[in-house]
């Protein structure tokens, strides 16, 4: 019994070990069996795909505060970013709605798969709002933040004056 080519030991329960350094992508992996007379039971090559990163989602718009919220006074806003992923492909949601999804197979890579997106979304006070990108292996990230939406205009009152009255000298 044989895995790339290495002799593998069997226990008398039948299990066995063999460690395989995976990479990005399709990793080949040969598994030859026969008996002790020579004849082949056994004698395939499977490809096991792997990708263990998350995809690389950044947001340009709108701009993010400190206190992971965004801030307007309008009824909308536009969802601006990149998303990457170092594997054949991603999809990106925002608050559920399928943005973008790419899929390069069987080019992997980041510059391969790097896209911009734009999402124009209708917004309320409060609102909670959920960028999510997945990979085609289940990775995935998450960006979370809240929309506040104030629509009144700041005031400035100066004690001393009064609105709409010209003055001619300091006061």
């Amino acid at each position: 019994f044989k895995i790339n080519d290495t002799d593998i030991k069997v226990n008398n329960d039948l299990s066995f070990e063999f460690p395989v350094q995976l990479k990005v992508g399709g990793n080949k992996v040969k598994v030859y069996a026969a008996d002790d007379n020579g004849k082949v039971f056994y004698d395939y090559v499977y490809t096991i795909w792997y990708d263990g990163k998350a995809p690389n989602v950044s947001i340009s718009e709108p701009v993010l505060y400190e206190d992971g919220k965004a801030y307007t006074n309008k009824d909308s806003i536009t969802i601006k970013g990149i998303a990457e992923d170092n594997g054949i492909g991603y999809s990106l949601t925002i608050n559920g709605d399928n943005i973008v999804r790419q899929d390069t197979f069987p080019i992997l890579g980041e510059e391969t798969n790097r896209k911009e997106f734009e999402y124009e979304l209708n917004v309320e006070n409060d609102m909670k709002v959920k960028v999510e990108c997945d990979d085609s292996f289940a990775n995935r990230t998450v960006l979370d933040f809240t929309v506040v939406v104030d629509k009144t205009a700041p005031t400035l009152e100066i004690k001393g004056l009064e609105d709409g009255k010209v003055y001619n000298s300091s006061v």
